[in-house]
């Protein structure tokens, strides 16, 4: 226990045997050198994702308990307010973390993440199962050339409809592989008041959401600069403040940021393009097959300048904590999770995107899931993930100035110049003050 502090599911747990990788042999060594099926706990930490508890159970639990018979798992979770330099100053930090990619970096900064290449060697881990992307997503974070993450699942992205609402109003639906002036156009057809109801062509959500389909940094790592008063980011604001200034698709200001609320129960938003598993999950949530509205997805939007290649990588990660006692065991696990093919393959089927390289999967991927039953899950896949840039200690706090200066384009008709470069300055000034504590 962490001194009361972390948030155990206990009911999550179950016994695993350890296996060798690869083979359904026992390789676990006790402290005196012999082979031993004593069971070992591992706590797993949820970091910065939405995954929960029951997604602890299907796709971490379940596929592992055939596997490893003797390993209990522990699902934990940091208590509001609570931090991991807080973890790490109780002295009990979790075994395992679990964690969006962008989440990765905080850890790495704090020293905690162990370097898996000596483990990855020792177990024979073919790194060549992953998606170069994905390999290319997790190398920034070793500056030395250290692996100190190990891709899991790709969070990728598609653009979802409200079927009765273009049917309503007599409009073709989206088509695959539409830019974003595509969907545009198209948001201007769909944005109209009729009944005394506003209805909006498209939510496209926070305006560094968009950014991630030419792959922006926010900062120089090189130069310890903010770079976003450019023409890139300027490309950027303008494509999403041409969707938002559509007369009357902008949300109210206190609506803003609450479209999946919007699109789901007030129904009264065309287009919505978003997390894939964030949304399925929600459709999914009804039972039973039961929808909210008729409705389709597509492609995911790509800049002109960039037909094809939609968002930048998200991929989750696992990173095993130095101060674990059972690092083989910790790393036998997630492994298994992050290589075998028979769960991923499960995995896909249930909504999942793998890290690694599944060929066919655009015609198995989400056949478990009744809602994606006659959709066009073909067409999710009919792009490409874009690299990752480089993520620093800032981005958090430049993600949030860039969201905030852009409201005030939408709502106190801010001009985009004068936006990004007060952004810049603001983002700057905090980057001193960080390399100044």
């Amino acid at each position: 226990m962490l001194n009361g502090r972390k948030v155990l599911v206990p009911l999550l747990a179950v016994t695993m045997s350890i296996a060798s990788y690869g083979c359904g042999k026992s390789d676990v060594k006790s402290a005196n050198g012999d082979e031993s099926k004593k069971p070992v706990t591992l706590s797993v930490l949820k970091g910065e994702l939405s995954s929960t508890p029951e997604d602890f159970q299907k796709f971490f639990v379940e596929p592992s308990k055939k596997a490893f018979p003797n390993i209990d798992l522990q699902y934990v979770e940091l208590q509001k307010g609570q931090t991991y330099q807080d973890l790490l100053t109780a002295g009990d930090f979790p075994d395992l973390i679990f964690t969006g990619i962008r989440g990765a970096n905080t850890l790495t900064d704090l020293h905690i993440a162990l370097d898996l290449t000596a483990l990855i060697k020792k177990y024979n881990v073919d790194l060549a199962k992953f998606k170069p992307e994905a390999m290319n997503s997790i190398k920034p974070y070793g500056t030395n050339g250290e692996i100190f993450l190990l891709p899991y699942t790709i969070n990728f992205y598609a653009l979802f409809y409200n079927k009765d609402l273009f049917d309503k109003f007599g409009v073709a639906y989206p088509k695959d592989s539409m830019t974003w002036d595509d969907v545009t156009e198209l948001a201007r057809k769909m944005t109209r008041s009729e009944d005394g109801t506003q209805y909006r062509g498209v939510d496209s959500g926070n305006v560094t959401l968009t950014a991630r389909g030419l792959s922006l940094p926010f900062v120089d790592t090189e130069a310890k600069k903010a770079v976003v008063n450019n023409d890139r980011w300027n490309e950027v604001f303008n494509t999403a403040k041409a969707m938002y200034t559509i007369p009357g698709n902008a949300p109210s200001q206190e609506q803003f940021g609450k479209a999946v609320t919007n699109f789901f129960k007030e129904k009264n938003i065309a287009m919505f393009p978003y997390y894939t598993n964030a949304v399925i999950e929600r459709f999914a949530a009804f039972g039973g097959g039961a929808q909210p509205f008729q409705w389709d997805v597509t492609t995911y939007p790509s800049f002109k300048e960039a037909p094809g290649k939609t968002a930048e990588l998200d991929p989750s990660v696992f990173l095993l904590s130095k101060t674990s006692k059972y690092k083989d065991e910790a790393f036998q696990v997630i492994s298994y999770l992050a290589t075998s093919e028979e769960v991923q393959t499960a995995a896909a089927k249930q909504g999942r995107l793998p890290a690694i390289q599944l060929n066919g999967i655009e015609s198995f991927y989400g056949e478990q899931i009744t809602v994606l039953k006659d959709k066009n899950v073909k067409g999710m896949f009919k792009s490409a993930t874009r690299e990752l840039p480089p993520a620093t200690k800032i981005d958090d706090f430049a993600r949030n100035q860039l969201n905030t200066v852009f409201k005030n384009i939408v709502y106190n008709n801010l001009d985009t110049v004068t936006a990004l470069r007060t952004a810049e300055e603001v983002i700057n000034k905090y980057i001193e003050q960080t390399n100044n504590q």
